[in-house]
């Protein structure tokens, strides 16, 4: 009669998938971990791009802190990133702008405040505030666009007519916006949203093919 023997594991071979085990049970911990504290950033209401981003670049307390913001969201998932600008991306107000992570980036490098930033990106669109980023460092971002009804596209006839004028900071701005500095005729605006309440002068000028309804 036969006598089975049964298999014995040498003790190295043992070891081996013991210390496989152990690793293995380490980087499940760790993955756990991993997942809850982007979960958690997610919760927020950052995307999972940016969560894993802002996780691991170590700003989970920072985020926590300002809760969602959807500019400090763009930000961690552009190109453009730059950590040492988080305090201005969390207090500059957010716009649907292709370049608005490096035009802040380029404007708080310039030296702009805050405040002068969110008035920029207030009064400008993506092409108006590219341009702006250009320009050396202006003075008087405040008094010219502090006004609803200021556009950046205008700023620098904003500044050279109150040079030139010295009138009244707002009286500059609705000067310009009315094309008054410009020569009669010379370069008149194309008026083709009709309302009653189109302007029509020497600067203001209806389309051709404007036809009145009522007559």
């Amino acid at each position: 009669m036969s006598v089975k023997k049964k298999l014995k594991l040498k003790r190295p071979i043992i070891i081996f998938f013991e210390i496989i085990i152990a690793i293995l049970m380490i980087l499940g911990v760790f993955f756990v971990y991993y997942q809850i504290q982007i979960n958690n950033i997610v919760k927020i209401g950052y995307s999972k791009d940016a969560s894993i981003k802002i996780y691991e670049l170590k700003q989970t307390k920072f985020v926590e802190g300002i809760g969602y913001n959807k500019t400090v969201e763009k930000a961690f998932i552009s190109k453009d990133f730059k950590e040492k600008n988080l305090k201005y991306y969390s207090n500059i107000d957010y716009h649907e702008q292709d370049h608005l992570i490096s035009n802040i980036n380029t404007l708080v490098k310039k030296g702009y405040s805050i405040k002068e930033i969110n008035l920029i990106f207030d009064h400008g669109s993506d092409e108006d505030v590219s341009y702006f980023t250009g320009l050396d460092k202006q003075r008087y971002v405040e008094d010219f666009l502090r006004f609803d009804f200021s556009y950046l596209n205008r700023f620098e006839r904003y500044v050279k007519y109150s040079m030139e004028s010295g009138e009244k900071d707002e009286d500059c701005v609705v000067y310009i916006n009315l094309d008054l500095d410009k020569e009669v005729y010379a370069e008149p605006n194309i008026v083709s949203k009709f309302d009653y309440n189109i302007l029509v002068n020497k600067h203001y000028k209806l389309s051709d093919d404007f036809k009145v309804d009522n007559l």
